[in-house]
């Protein structure tokens, strides 16, 4: 869980009601003491594509990207090239502004 799976192409975030699928398991041969089991549940995933909003709260501000939080767990980065172009970076208070008043500040 909390890791990038590539069968499910997302997060497993959580899982409900895992209920296993047969009366036997198979022992894994030489990864003693692990067994093999088939399982049903129902899983809640964090699958965003291409295009999709998702909402993070920034706690990071460098010249060339922002760094955010997505649902309090994912750190993520958004580069220069994806920085809104009407906000520009001020080196005296290393932050981004919307010009000319300063209103929309972005700061970590």
């Amino acid at each position: 869980m909390l890791r990038y799976n590539e069968e499910f192409e997302g997060v497993v975030l959580a899982y409900l009601d895992p209920k296993i699928q047969g009366p036997t398991a198979n022992i894994l041969s030489r990864l003693s003491p692990y067994f093999h089991v088939q399982l049903k549940a129902s899983f809640l995933l964090f699958s965003p594509k291409i295009g999709m909003l998702v909402e993070g709260k920034v706690n990071k501000v460098e010249k060339d990207y922002l760094g955010v939080v997505v649902l309090g767990l994912f750190n993520a980065a958004i580069g220069i090239a994806d920085i809104r172009e009407d906000l520009y970076y001020d080196d005296s208070i290393c932050t981004y502004l919307h010009p000319p008043s300063g209103a929309g500040e972005v700061s970590g």
